[in-house]
């Protein structure tokens, strides 16, 4: 029988390469060669122990990934031996009430490479609800769909908050993966000719830049360091500076609050990043009448960003920046840390 490889983390710090019986799949479950998946902040807060969602350890991270379907299991109809094939991080029950408004949000959500075990294998064994064939795409590029639909959904709710996205005029704070990922989607996917980004470290407005993101021209006003009237003056909301959506990206201190000063009223703020308590000024929340909404996960947004990566590949792949065997996969968790020179880092299972 064949060995299944694997990085197994077995506690904050401690990665082993395992070698372990192969599991076949059972009824509704598909065998999964993986060639690749790629680390995200998420990954990195979990291998350092700094993650502030749940996690159980040992745990196989991995929950951006691709492969080809090896074995199908019994009652599988619409999956085959060979399809390149990607799928969801979050693992929903299709039937409790949140399932049928948003399945990221299921009452029994888990979630994959997080609480269960993921694709940080060899060969990974999933229910087929949760997987997405995807034709004609290189698997290198494939992995990206999991953050892709992220990006996606984040904007599917601003549109539906806000209306029509193509003509407004967007900011992302954040030049890392998530941010970048919801650039290229609004470009791509919802039409916006060039949303400005705000990242403080160069490397990053430089992707952004090659993306077709466009830098502030204010930037002492979006990073916040222009004064604040912060109320003192209804005349202050009205600035031409200001943003009709600004996208929150990061999870810092800063930027949450920055974002209340920077947005136009009635104007809203889409919030990615897990935002700490920072003393935000929220009356400008009233005052502007604003309208803010978080987003999670990216079940649903597959086969619309499957699409875009078909239709251009190449573009989405300049998010990859670094490829590494898993046996070198401390190098490639040190690279990923490196933010002045690291987007997404690969980790490939191809040569196992």
């Amino acid at each position: 029988m064949k060995k299944n490889v694997g990085l197994l983390l077995k506690g904050p710090g401690r990665m082993e390469v395992t070698q372990e019986e192969l599991t076949p799949p059972h009824e509704g479950q598909v065998l999964i060669r993986i060639d690749n998946f790629n680390l995200c902040g998420s990954d990195l807060g979990i291998y350092d122990g700094t993650y502030s969602g749940p996690v159980n350890y040992p745990i196989y991270v991995g929950h951006e990934w691709a492969g080809t379907v090896e074995q199908v299991g019994p009652g599988i109809t619409d999956l085959s031996e060979g399809d390149t094939v990607t799928g969801d991080c979050s693992l929903w029950c299709g039937s409790c009430e949140y399932c049928s408004k948003d399945k990221n949000l299921c009452e029994g959500i888990e979630k994959v490479g997080m609480t269960r075990n993921g694709a940080a294998r060899r060969y990974f064994v999933q229910d087929a609800k949760y997987v997405y064939p995807a034709p004609e795409i290189p698997l290198g590029v494939l992995s990206l769909a999991e953050p892709l639909a992220v990006g996606s959904h984040a904007a599917s709710v601003a549109r539906k908050v806000m209306g029509d996205l193509a003509n407004r005029r967007i900011l992302i704070l954040g030049g890392g993966n998530m941010g970048l990922s919801l650039l290229m989607i609004l470009r791509k996917v919802s039409g916006c000719s060039a949303p400005e980004v705000y990242d403080p470290i160069p490397y990053r407005m430089e992707k952004a830049i090659s993306l077709g993101g466009k830098t502030p021209d204010d930037l002492d006003y979006v990073s916040g360091q222009s004064p604040r009237a912060s109320g003192g003056d209804y005349r202050h909301f009205y600035s031409n500076k200001a943003y009709d959506i600004v996208f929150e990206s990061t999870g810092s201190h800063a930027a949450f609050p920055n974002a209340l000063e920077i947005v136009k009223p009635l104007g809203g703020i889409g919030v990615i990043g897990f935002v700490p308590y920072a003393g935000e000024n929220l009356r400008l929340i009233t005052l502007k009448a604003l309208k803010i909404w978080g987003t999670i996960g990216g079940t649903g947004e597959f086969p619309r960003v499957l699409e875009a990566i078909r239709r251009d590949p190449d573009y989405f792949e300049a998010l990859v920046t670094h490829r590494f065997p898993y046996t070198d996969f401390s190098r490639a968790f040190e690279t990923a840390r490196n933010k002045e020179q690291a987007l997404k880092v690969q980790i490939s299972f191809s040569e196992a």
